[in-house]
């Protein structure tokens, strides 16, 4: 035999890593177009139909985990080899599930890679095909190649062909591979192939691989025939025609390797042609007989290991003969040797591959296929034990049965092939029992109008119940699941409001534990419904006089908690007065406040009759425009009766007019009286029990300062009436000495409430305080200079509320209203906001029917509540969708309470005015929040990474003035892709981390570079929101 072209044998490595040009792959044509489905981010396919998809969509498939759910015929159909040529390589995974191809037709033409597979850099398991394949530089019955991908438990049969690589060319066919290099990987796998390469100077074929770079073979054989074409160097082995760097064990090669067609320079091994460049071989053998080859390696100049052993036919067929001393041959879990199976050689033992059982239920018919890989190839019987009663197991390997009792069962399952090799495995089996129905179960209607009741009996000591009330259907769930966490409390008996005819109540009797034991579903009848209720509240009604004996349009009234105003006949009606004696308060513009006292009946009118206000003394002149506040003179001094840290106190006051009618009052702290209250602490209390709509506390800014310095924590706090205003005193650190600076509370007047009052109810949401003004001025003009600072303000609740449905909110210009941070506690809402407005509590209950049943349902309709998420459409949110930089960034804004900051072009690509974008990228801007590209960009549309969801996420907890924990250097230690954190991310992800706000995907992943998406935004907004107290939780 004349040697190897040694130096060629580099090149062809050098080849492979850096490529050929490749012409376009042809196109392939199946009658229609089913796409295949997909589940848990698995393309699953069944039939040569979506096969055929696949394969003619490949750029939407070649990074994505494929699996298949049965044997496939593809006689008829034209391959195009999967991934490479003229695309990217194949880097999913590709799981065959002990399933076979056959009937693949591969035409290469002028190709350079041909196979099952074109180019493989992702994983094959458990998969056999069977091919006719021809043509490509590079030729493999599974992939033409292998590059640093992994082939595990799988087969190729048929005839493989190189294609011609002409003078100075190349053609590598191997039965599985035509090459692999690039550290990949093939194991417990085999070729009965009959493989010949092609016309050109350089030929390296093999039974298995036809040219073996860097990488390692383990547990493999080749049984198929080694042939060439004509050309002038030629070189071929039983299993691989060449063997460059890499290192193969307990493999072995029986195949005739032959060099029939004329070549100048012949090579040939019965196991490898070739051995060189500090290549290895273990405890391998080749039939010396079968291969016609007396030397295991043609040429071996440069291996670092040749553990090549020679036997003849009848030697390689005992199992005695591989176990040689140094011998790691297993023939316990690995290998079986049967005379009747594999021609009498050894072969890969069978091994079951299903590993979990889908739930079946009590009753039900039940049918799941198990799936294994034969390395027999001659097909496996099955049988299983401990199968619960009702249930068998066939022999060809269908699960199936109603199972006649419920609970969980150990099944032990073996799978027998050809040769009598058994594989084993305990698999659990989850029998569910649906909750029978509730005992005693009975509907009728409430004590209350649209109420309804239930009857209902428990069937133990420690059971209780929990009510669902909704449009959708409901599903009988299993005994012992959990109550869904919205399910509501309830005793028998007591009423469930309010309820529509049509809706769907269900009722769970459930433990101490939240689980499920037995359960009722009904679907509201008009006889359901209460329709009339005792009345348990009444009304109040009268008429209200102003100047010149006219009825007053526009005035405030109020009694017991419910608002209104009177019409253009000056009357008022306030229904739904609570039964009891309450204050009827009435105020307008310009005149003196009215209260008396009113005894409301249940079901009666209390007519208060005719109300004359009197006008107001203001003398001088009026107030500012926009309700600045100006300073007109009083006729006299005043002195109003207030409290100052608890105690009694009366403090200068001026009563004045604003523009748009409505009276204030001043109130005037001297240098002595504003230094005494901060005598004994960092907070000075100012409380103040008045009717007039606005009141300002005016503050001297020289004073204020001077009190920072020896007080920096110190904070001014006015309380008006149940709202209050917090003001650190560091607000005023930079103003002009001499200023006068102005805190103000004030109510809206009862025209401008009502409107708002309605505004809200036309948008679906319901007013749960008093809406009130917060402002600072400085020197009698509104003041914006503290505006990017949280102060801490309340409100007073009229009624009761659900924290995960309400929330503080300030309207924009557009008439939008926007989340405000806010928490609830003993009838106030406490809330947090970096900028003055009109502010008011309001309740909203949204949900989205793509997201009823998605496992971030709870925070998406929390946060669609408070109005810092908003659906796609009025009923849909696209929980999976890839959440964008634009979206990312108004998620931020409105979760931080920011107003939106248009003008002025920040990035090329964004337009401030016309985008609906735009002001919240300006202020998550302003905000350093963001950071566009160095391109001028921000790239609106483009997704958002985990890594990047992260550092926004960090940057705005940073501003709202809170501390992250420091950041552990080894906190992503715990993630098994740590290393492709980018380093700018780092820092964020380890501090979030130690927070509880991230965790992993998988709790063994951070996978930075997975796009986010907009579910998992809810959550993550969420989770920052309860950590910055921005909401309860």
């Amino acid at each position: 035999m004349n040697r190897l072209n040694v130096p060629f044998a580099a090149l062809l490595i050098f080849t492979l890593i850096f490529g050929l040009l490749a012409p376009a792959a042809p196109t392939a044509r199946a009658e229609g177009e089913p796409v295949p489905s997909e589940e848990l981010g698995w393309v699953l396919v069944s039939n040569a139909a979506e096969l055929i998809y696949i394969d003619q969509n490949q750029a939407s498939y070649l990074d994505r985990n494929i699996r298949l759910t049965n044997d496939i015929d593809m006689t008829g159909y034209e391959w195009i080899p999967l991934g490479g040529n003229d695309a990217e390589p194949f880097s999913g995974i590709f799981d065959g599930r002990g399933h076979r191809i056959e009937g693949v037709s591969i035409d290469g033409g002028s190709l350079q890679f041909v196979g099952f597979f074109g180019k493989l850099t992702g994983t094959v398991r458990d998969l056999s095909v069977s091919v006719q394949a021809a043509g490509g530089n590079y030729a493999g019955g599974m992939a033409g190649h292998l590059d640093g991908g992994t082939i595990v438990r799988s087969s190729a049969q048929g005839i493989v062909t190189g294609g011609n690589g002409g003078p100075a060319g190349v053609s590598a066919a191997g039965g599985l591979a035509g090459a692999a290099n690039g550290n990949s990987t093939i194991s417990r796998s085999s070729s009965s192939a009959a493989v010949k390469s092609g016309q050109a100077d350089n030929q390296y074929a093999g039974g298995l691989v036809g040219s073996h770079g860097t990488g390692s073979i383990s547990d493999a054989y080749a049984t198929g025939t080694v042939a060439n074409s004509e050309g002038l160097f030629y070189t071929a082995g039983g299993l691989t025609g060449q063997l460059v760097f890499g290192t193969i064990t307990n493999s072995y090669a029986t195949g005739a390797v032959d060099a029939a067609a004329s070549s100048t320079y012949v090579t040939m091994g019965g196991f490898s042609g070739s051995v060189h460049f500090e290549a290895s071989i273990f405890s391998s053998y080749f039939d010396n007989v079968a291969t016609s080859q007396a030397t295991g390696a043609g040429d071996s100049t440069g291996a670092a290991a040749l553990q090549l052993t020679g036997l003849s036919t009848a030697d390689m067929k005992l199992q005695a003969n591989y176990g040689e001393p140094g011998s790691n041959w297993d023939f316990t879990d690995t290998w079986a040797i049967r005379p009747g199976v594999n021609g009498g050689y050894p072969y890969l033992r069978p091994a079951v591959l299903t590993s979990d059982l889908p739930r079946a239920l009590k009753g039900e018919d039940y049918s799941q296929t198990l799936e294994a890989f034969d390395g027999a190839g001659g097909g496996l019987n099955w049988s299983a034990a401990a199968l619960p009663a009702g249930m068998h197991m066939t022999a060809a390997g269908v699960l199936e049965g109603a199972p006649a009792e419920a609970g969980e069962f150990t099944v032990t399952v073996t799978a027998t092939d050809a040769g009598s090799t058994t594989a084993e495995a305990a698999l659990t089996l989850h029998v569910d029992e649906t909750a029978p129905d509730i005992a005693g179960f009975d509907i009728g209607p409430g004590g209350t109008v649209g109420s309804t009741k239930l009857a209902a009996t428990v069937s133990g000591p420690d059971r209780v119940f929990a009510y669902l009330l909704g449009d959708a259907e409901g599903v009988r769930p299993f005994a012992g699941s959990e109550v869904p966490s919205e399910a509501v409390p309830y005793s028998p008996g007591a009423d469930i409001w309010p309820v529509s005819a049509g809706q769907i109540l269900q009722i769970y009797e459930t433990d101490g534990d939240r689980r499920v034991w037995a359960w009722s579903s009904v679907r509201i009848e008009v006889s359901h419904l209460r329709d009339e209720d005792p009345p348990t509240a009444g009304s109040v009604t009268g008429t209200v006089y102003g100047a010149g004996n006219t009825p007053l349009s526009g005035a405030a009234v109020s009694a017991g908690g419910i608002v209104g105003a009177t019409d253009a006949e000056g009357m008022f009606a306030l229904h739904g007065v609570a039964q009891g004696t309450h204050t009827l308060a009435v105020s307008a513009g310009g005149y003196r406040s009215y209260s008396a006292e009113v005894d409301v009946v249940a079901g009666e009118v209390a007519d208060a009759g005719r109300i004359n206000l009197t006008v107001a003394n203001v003398p001088g002149s009026s107030s500012g425009s926009n309700g600045s506040p100006a300073s007109p003179e009083p006729s006299a001094p005043n002195e109003l009766a207030i409290k100052l840290n608890g105690l009694d106190a009366r403090v200068p006051v001026k009563r004045e007019q604003e523009s748009d009618g409505r009276s204030s009052i001043r109130l005037a702290f001297g240098d002595e009286l504003l230094r005494s209250l901060f005598a004994a602490g960092d907070e000075a209390v100012i409380e103040v029990d008045h009717d007039d709509p606005m009141v300002k506390a005016d503050l001297s800014a020289e004073t204020l300062q001077s009190l920072l310095r020896s007080r920096p924590n110190g904070v001014i706090r006015l309380e008006v009436n149940g709202a209050g205003y917090e003001a650190p005193l560091r607000l005023w650190s930079s103003v002009r000495v001499g200023a006068t600076a102005t805190v103000a509370i004030s109510r809206p007047s009862a025209a401008e409430t009502a409107r708002l009052n309605e505004e809200l109810a036309s948008q679906g949401y319901a007013m749960l305080a008093e809406p009130m003004d917060f402002a600072l001025y400085m020197d009698g003009t509104e003041w914006s200079g503290a505006d990017g600072v949280y102060t801490r303000r309340t409100l007073s609740l009229v009624t009761a509320v659900d924290s995960d449905r309400s929330t503080v909110a300030w309207m924009d210009r557009d008439g939008r209203l926007r989340f405000v941070p806010s928490v609830f506690e003993k009838g106030k809402a406490i809330f947090y906001s970096p900028h003055n407005s009109l502010y008011t509590a309001i309740r909203s209950d949204r949900t989205f029917t793509d997201a009823a049943r998605h496992w971030a349902r709870a925070d998406i309709e929390l946060l669609a509540s408070k109005l810092v998420v908003g659906g796609t459409s009025p009923d849909k949110f696209e929980p999976d969708r890839t959440v964008t930089r634009a979206e990312f960034a108004a998620m931020l804004v409105r979760a931080l309470g920011l107003a939106g900051k248009l003008g002025g072009d920040v990035y090329s690509d964004v337009r401030p005015e016309a985008d609906w974008y735009g002001g919240a990228v300006g202020a998550a801007s302003d905000a350093g929040l963001i950071e566009g590209y160095e391109d001028g960009t921000f790239r609106p549309n483009a997704s958002v990474t985990r890594e990047q969801a992260v550092v926004m996420l960090s940057r705005a907890i940073r501003f709202a003035g809170v501390q992250l924990p420091g950041a552990d250097a080894n906190a992503l230690d715990r993630f098994s892709d740590q290393a492709s954190t980018a380093g700018w991310a780092k820092d964020a992800a380890g501090q979030l981390l130690a927070a509880g706000i991230i965790e992993g995907v998988d709790g063994a992943s951070f996978a930075p570079k997975q796009l986010a998406t907009r579910a998992q935004s809810a959550v993550l907004l969420a989770r920052t929101l309860r950590y910055l107290k921005f909401i309860d939780g």
